[in-house]
């Protein structure tokens, strides 16, 4: 779902807690963009550790 510049990634079967903001940005000097993510609510569960996933793009998209 799309909130502003956010997306916002619903996790039906784990709850409202371990919801997720998907936000993306432009590469800057020709580096790939990036993507991250975040909890919704900042007091969920610590097992929901977004912030720690380091995406890498692999390759163009086809």
């Amino acid at each position: 779902m799309r909130a502003g510049d956010r997306l916002l990634v619903d996790f039906d079967s784990l709850g409202a807690d371990a919801d997720a903001w998907l936000d993306f940005a432009a590469g800057s000097g020709g580096a790939a963009p990036t993507l991250a993510m975040a909890k919704v609510d900042p007091d969920a569960d610590f097992s929901y550790d977004y912030e720690d996933l380091a995406f890498g793009r692999i390759g163009p998209c086809p």
